[in-house]
């Protein structure tokens, strides 16, 4: 996919539908839900097209995301590897 349909795909389908759940799950606005994922790990992961996280669903992702958030880490799902 041409980086620029990505990042814009990223951006505009993807990521707030995470940042949304994450505000809900954990409590928190949706400002510092979005600052919190996007200095995640995960989020570095996710915009690596190559990695292929994108095609997880929203609810799968911010799952993820709070994983990281509790231990630091997130686990790829069994088949993504």
């Amino acid at each position: 996919m041409d980086p620029k349909k990505y990042s814009a795909m990223l951006a505009v389908l993807i990521s707030p539908a995470v940042v949304g759940l994450l505000a809900d799950h954990l409590k928190i606005d949706e400002i510092t839900a979005m600052e919190k994922f996007m200095a995640s790990s995960l989020y570095a992961a996710l915009s690596d097209e190559e990695q292929k996280l994108w095609h997880y669903s929203p609810e799968l992702l911010a799952s993820l995301a709070e994983e990281e958030f509790r231990t630091g880490k997130f686990t790829y799902p069994q088949e993504a590897l």
